[in-house]
């Protein structure tokens, strides 16, 4: 899977916020486009500025789950900007700007249950997704089951934007002990 590359360059530098922002959702949009014809998600997104003075700006965000919903990566972005140190500064303007997509997975259809389970799982993956860009990708943590026969090893707590989707955690068959004793002493 080749990375996908949008660019958009300006004639004229362009220093003006919501010109910038309309650009970058144009870009989404046209990224969010390729991405449903090839049957993709991206999970990850790289936003570059170029300055007409020559300096440049790097922003990345990750997703939990392929998505190719520009209105969700454009929110994740947003969230980036916000808790940037040092705001960005258009100095003179922007020449260029550049969204670049490095990782991108299928994207598999889903079958609505009547009970909304699926509903809920996508609100729990915007909300990593969201807590993950605001306070780090390291910060937000998720168990995920280890095969191990030391109970106290049996799960490792992985950053959650970078865990595979949730697994459920084995149950045993009905009728049957659990697979790990319920109390350590």
């Amino acid at each position: 899977q080749a990375p996908l590359r949008f660019e958009r360059r300006f004639a004229e530098p362009v220093a003006h916020e919501r010109a910038v922002a309309a650009a970058f959702a144009e870009l989404l949009t046209e990224g969010a486009r390729l991405l449903e014809e090839r049957g993709l998600g991206g999970r990850r997104f790289r936003l570059t500025l170029d300055r007409s003075d020559g300096a440049k700006r790097r922003l990345a965000i990750e997703t939990s789950a392929p998505t190719r919903d520009a209105a969700l990566v454009l929110r994740l972005f947003d969230e980036r900007i916000a808790s940037l140190a040092d705001p960005l500064d258009p100095g003179f303007g922007y020449d260029r700007l550049l969204l670049h997509i490095p990782l991108a997975e299928p994207i598999v259809a889903i079958q609505p249950a009547l009970d909304g389970a699926e509903k809920a799982d996508g609100r729990l993956a915007e909300l990593i997704d969201r807590l993950s860009t605001r306070l780090g990708a390291g910060s937000i943590r998720r168990l995920m089951p280890q095969d191990s026969h030391i109970p106290e090893q049996a799960q490792l707590a992985l950053p959650a934007i970078q865990c595979p989707a949730p697994m459920r955690w084995p149950t045993p068959r009905a009728g049957e002990p659990p697979l790990r004793p319920l109390f350590l002493f």
